[in-house]
């Protein structure tokens, strides 16, 4: 099932202007779990503690999505800046409040099913692209 991508990006771009901006803000799904997407982040201002990060988003998402978009969710995954996975997204793609889809990729040594990077914007951001077209790995 398709995450409703619209939501996601109103939710990152609203987050980024309440907060500051988000280094990452992806939904990756794996093969093994099609029916959840994982919600992948990486955020200067989230707090220190991985599992208050985790709370704060899962409650921020939880107003935006319905309940059974929710269920979709496989959980939220928290990156440092210089986690190689967040490395290895930002450097491969520069997109701020948008959407590159990406089927069948590899990404942190783990086969994708589907990626949906909304924000992807190196430590010290370079001009980006609102929007982006979809694209395949």
């Amino acid at each position: 099932m398709k995450p409703p991508i619209d939501k996601f990006i109103a939710f990152e771009r609203q987050l980024s202007h309440e907060k500051g901006p988000f280094t990452v803000f992806c939904l990756f799904r794996k093969y093994d779990f099609p029916e959840g997407w994982k919600v992948v982040v990486s955020a200067p201002w989230l707090p220190k503690s991985r599992m208050q990060s985790i709370r704060f988003i899962f409650s921020r998402l939880d107003k935006v999505l319905t309940k059974r978009e929710m269920l979709q969710l496989s959980g939220v995954r928290i990156l440092d800046a210089s986690d190689p996975l967040a490395k290895e997204i930002t450097e491969a793609f520069q997109i701020e409040h948008g959407n590159i889809e990406l089927a069948n990729c590899e990404f942190g040594g783990v086969e994708w099913r589907r990626v949906h990077i909304i924000t992807s914007m190196p430590s010290k951001p370079r001009a980006a692209k609102s929007r982006a077209p979809v694209g395949t790995c």
